[in-house]
């Protein structure tokens, strides 16, 4: 089990401060005796893969459903690292699950903090941030000033406005067109005195429309089976379909709608005939021609 590169800076998995120094501690856990698969085509596209396996597949996840949070973890044999000597990362690592449960994750990074309503985004989806600092008695710090910015994923960043809500400072930001990683940093002071750094990082993730809804519209395809004249059939119900086509005798029915008047007709046509023949006789006769 190791981060993803969404889930290395994650409140969940950061184990150590330094990122080199927590990837190589999660490289040293013993690995996990076996885990339950997560397709990674049944993932919401809201979903955000934070560990994976050695071949990649996705062993923790997490979902933003409204103001609620949502963890899916695939393994359960955890319990191994204390017994390998690993018993401090193992309280650290279900301690930080449970407070990003709990939405106490920003509270727990020091004394600046940063808390985002959502982790994931969709294109020109709107954020709110709220930011405040704490002093080392875990006490809001009155008077504090902060300077916050938004680094897109191209590496620009824009400046995010702020403003005071009691001790914190609450902004909105919403120049979330192009998908991928933003991180949110924020500096506190007081007066002259900095008072520290924080951030925070959400995902702008690919809209697909086509794959939004990708289950089958079985209601919508007996509709138009029925406009057209056929029907529609269950998977399970293709054999019976095709003995049926076999079965059945090739016959072609083809209506054809003529219209008909005397005008058509033989009788008619030897009718005019004769008319003209019996005029043309009498006008030779009678010198006419």
């Amino acid at each position: 089990m190791r981060p993803s590169r969404f889930g290395a800076d994650h409140f969940t998995l950061r184990l150590l401060g330094d990122r080199t120094k927590n990837a190589a501690l999660w490289d040293e856990l013993p690995p996990l005796d076996g885990a339950n698969r997560f397709l990674v085509s049944s993932l919401k596209p809201r979903a955000l893969v934070l560990a994976v396996d050695q071949s990649d597949n996705p062993l923790l996840v997490a979902e933003t459903y409204g103001a609620g949070r949502v963890l899916a973890f695939a393994g359960d044999t955890t319990w191994r690292w204390p017994m390998r000597g690993f018993d401090e990362p193992h309280k650290r690592f279900w301690r930080q699950v449970v407070l990003w449960l709990a939405k106490m994750d920003e509270l727990q990074e020091g004394t600046v903090w940063v808390r985002l309503s959502q982790r994931r985004l969709e294109p020109g989806g709107r954020l709110e941030v709220v930011v405040g600092a704490n002093s080392p008695t875990g006490d809001p710090v009155d008077g504090a000033t902060f300077e916050a910015e938004v680094t897109l994923p191209d590496g620009t960043t824009s400046p995010l406005r702020l403003s005071r809500r009691g001790t914190s400072g609450v902004g909105t930001f919403a120049d979330t067109r192009a998908a991928g990683d933003y991180t949110v940093t924020v500096r506190a002071r007081k007066g002259t005195e900095p008072l520290g750094e924080s951030k925070a990082r959400f995902l702008v993730f690919e809209e697909d429309l086509e794959l939004d809804n990708a289950s089958a519209d079985t209601t919508g395809m007996e509709a138009l089976a029925a406009i057209t004249g056929g029907r529609s059939i269950a998977p399970e119900q293709l054999p019976e379909l095709l003995r049926e086509l076999v079965e059945k005798t090739e016959h072609l029915e083809e209506k054809t709608e003529i219209k008909q008047t005397w005008w058509d007709t033989w009788p008619f046509f030897l009718l005019f005939v004769g008319l003209l023949s019996i005029e043309w006789f009498l006008r030779k006769r009678w010198g006419l021609v």
